[in-house]
């Protein structure tokens, strides 16, 4: 699938007087006061009133973060984002983007959702990506760059729809040659006797709307169902296409994983190649 880039906004800077220095903020951090450290690891990540120095911006960022401060997660999701003081990691950022997300934080909200949108240190979801981003955009704590970064972002997102639609990366199958080219009536009739793979070709036929009939996901579902039931490793993976892109069912993720197991179980690629997904 095509990957779409986009950057990360960086959790606002404390208001620091210039008068203060690193001094003002090491007691009371040493003590264990949440901005006390937040604040030593802004100044230490920008200099303020000392040298700069990533490495213990980092550790002062996770010790607030980890003291249930948001705006640390921030902070510090993005050193590991881009590396700075800490070796990068898109999965320790993505972490703490998250904890302030959930936290109710709007540059954490919108900084997960560049991650869901790009798979970085998560599984791409657009889904969740958008649901983010539409948090940070409508949170009453937004700033005008955190909601920037929510519009871009819900942009990038419906590109990625227009361009890449999520229902392309799971195409199923093409049916199996002994029963594809049965006339209409006949494949009907095998398919109610129980055959598997006759079930699976009018499941084929139904989600696509070839072949003598009109595309209808209702009437695939059913059908890939029962191929499925028997064991059809392609009728299985093409149920969990239905189940995963709400075609003639409600969106299930569970139940597509379930169903991409058991293909994926007897060797089916395409299968295997969906379970990367969850």
């Amino acid at each position: 699938m095509k990957r779409l880039f986009a950057f990360f906004a960086v959790a606002a800077i404390a208001a620091i007087s210039a008068a203060q220095t690193i001094y003002d903020f090491i007691p009371g951090a040493r003590q264990g006061d949440v901005q006390s450290m937040y604040n030593l690891g802004v100044c230490y990540e920008n200099g303020y009133g000392c040298s700069p120095n990533p490495s213990q911006a980092v550790y002062w960022y996770e010790k607030a973060a980890n003291a249930g401060m948001p705006e640390a997660c921030v902070n510090l999701g993005y050193c590991y984002e881009k590396g700075i003081g800490t070796k990068q990691s898109y999965a320790q950022a993505a972490y703490y983007y998250m904890e302030a997300a959930l936290k109710g934080n709007p540059g954490g909200q919108a900084n997960v959702a560049y991650c869901f949108l790009n798979g970085w240190g998560c599984t791409k979801s657009l889904d969740s990506a958008e649901k983010y981003a539409n948090l940070a955009l409508n949170n009453p704590q937004s700033g005008s760059r955190e909601k920037a970064d929510a519009r871009n972002c819900l942009a990038e997102i419906k590109k990625a729809r227009t361009a890449d639609d999520d229902d392309d990366w799971f195409i199923p199958a093409k049916p199996a040659v002994a029963t594809k080219d049965l006339p209409l009536s006949d494949l009907k009739a095998k398919a109610e006797q129980g055959d598997a793979e006759a079930q699976y070709n009018l499941g084929y036929r139904y989600y696509n709307g070839v072949d003598g009939v009109s595309k209808d996901y209702s009437k695939a579902m059913y059908w890939f169902s029962k191929a499925a039931e028997q064991g059809d490793s392609i009728a299985q993976h093409n149920l969990g296409v239905c189940y995963y892109n709400g075609r003639g069912i409600a969106k299930d993720k569970d139940m597509a994983k379930y169903w991409f197991e058991k293909s994926a179980a007897q060797g089916y690629e395409p299968a295997k190649e969906a379970l990367k997904e969850f």
